[in-house]
């Protein structure tokens, strides 16, 4: 994992999200608008931000393979579908790492605060160490 910087999301992207989410909160399925909403012309400029975000190779968030390929909640929709729009929440990642994390959303049970870090969030390397003589 490394550290990634979220840009500001264009102002037509940023109204796309907004739209959406207003239609989740009047009650329709979240997951239901989330699958529409990545058919559209409109879910591309989100897209393209997201893949801007993990640099040239188009990296996963999470484990830095060239191989990102989707659209990430990292609070999954099933779990919290008022993020389901939310720009914040948002990562391009690989399949793999979609299906290991799949909807598996670990939170601290005291403070509720997530237990995988968010690259965009935090500095891995304050969290992970490599320790060199294990390699040999």
């Amino acid at each position: 994992m490394r550290e990634l910087f979220r840009p500001e999301l264009p102002l037509a992207a940023r109204a796309s999200l907004r739209n959406e989410k207003k239609i989740v909160d009047s009650g329709a399925s979240a997951r239901d608008e989330w699958d529409r909403f990545r058919g559209l012309a409109q879910a591309q400029p989100v897209i393209d931000a997201l893949r801007k975000m993990t640099g040239v190779g188009e990296r996963c968030a999470y484990c830095s393979d060239s191989l990102g390929a989707d659209v990430d909640h990292f609070a999954p929709i099933s779990e919290r579908e008022e993020l389901t729009f939310a720009w914040a929440n948002l990562y391009w990642i690989c399949t793999n790492c979609n299906r290991r994390k799949s909807r598996r959303f670990r939170t601290n049970p005291v403070t509720g605060e997530p237990l995988v870090l968010r690259p965009d969030v935090d500095r891995p390397w304050d969290f992970l160490y490599l320790d060199e003589y294990s390699l040999l």
